[in-house]
């Protein structure tokens, strides 16, 4: 992660990283939890039948500031496997590749207007940042 990233994000939040290989060479969160005071949880794969939701519950993290995605294939499964009227991440970190190509469809399908891009990071990671409260 973008050390200017985690400057946006500050200090001492909860996140949970979801895809990310061996959690640190790929990991976005690592420097977060390492630099920065944040804590959270790192899942590769999500077990056949629970939910993202499923997972916060388990460990009991009730508060989530950020959720990083690793879906290289623009997969919506992950996004749609979190109730974001329930769980409302402050920010979304998406890996998406040809993030340009797919924007529109993750916007509208997964993000239902409640997150809008807030840094855009190469060609493939995506920052978005909430922008309305969830009712």
């Amino acid at each position: 992660m973008d050390r200017a990233v985690a400057e946006l994000l500050g200090r001492d939040g909860t996140f949970l990283e979801v895809g990310l290989g061996d959690g640190i060479g790929y990991s976005t969160t690592h420097v977060l939890e390492r630099d920065y005071g944040w804590h959270g949880l790192l899942v590769e794969v999500i077990p056949a039948g629970a939910t993202l939701s499923d997972i916060l519950d388990r460990v009991r993290i009730d508060r989530l500031d950020l959720l990083s995605l690793h879906m290289p294939s623009g997969d919506c499964e992950g996004l749609s496997a979190l109730d974001l009227t329930r769980e409302a991440p402050r920010y979304l970190l998406l890996e998406v590749w040809g993030w340009e190509a797919k924007r529109e469809r993750l916007e509208s399908k997964l993000l239902h207007g409640r997150y809008r891009p807030a840094l855009v990071l190469g060609d493939c990671d995506v920052l978005y940042e909430l922008s309305q409260p969830i009712s």
